[in-house]
């Protein structure tokens, strides 16, 4: 039995000096193989743990409530006004956020949060971007400092 195996070995180690461009080929494509599968495995790995650090920044005691409206199709409002305020404030108000505060007390921040998409000018150049409206609560639920400026 050892015999064999010895026997094998010889022919295996003949066969790789035989063909040594065929054994360093073979070599090479087995190490890149197994570079990229572990390249792979760590970019997984690290993409991974970016978005658990920034689901933790969150927090676990944090909700977000979302209004979700429903438009039924064909529907038109007569007054442009009404239809402007339902564009900027579609489902929760500032009545709201006072309800959530008076009814769980415990809760030691509420941000209400409010997006416009629009288009921005600067030097003859337009791009397109969003402003975001909040209070001072927003910065202590992200833990964000202003470094410079200060809150309206």
């Amino acid at each position: 039995m050892l015999q064999k195996l010895l026997y094998n070995f010889d022919i295996a180690i003949e066969a790789i000096r035989r063909n040594k461009l065929r054994a360093l080929l073979t070599s090479l494509g087995i190490i890149f193989g197994v570079g990229s599968v572990i390249a792979m495995l760590a970019i997984g790995t690290g993409a991974q743990q970016e978005v658990l650090s920034q689901m933790q920044l969150l927090g676990t005691n944090n909700v977000i409530i979302q209004p979700v409206i429903e438009q039924e199709e064909g529907q038109v409002d007569e007054n442009a006004a009404q239809e402007e305020a339902k564009r900027f404030s579609p489902g929760l108000t500032l009545e709201d956020l006072k309800s959530i505060q008076s009814v769980l007390p415990e809760i030691e921040f509420v941000s209400p949060e409010i997006v416009y998409e629009t288009n921005f000018i600067r030097n003859a150049r337009m791009r397109t971007g969003k402003l975001v409206g909040v209070n001072d609560d927003y910065f202590n639920i992200n833990n964000f400092e202003i470094i410079d400026g200060s809150n309206f």
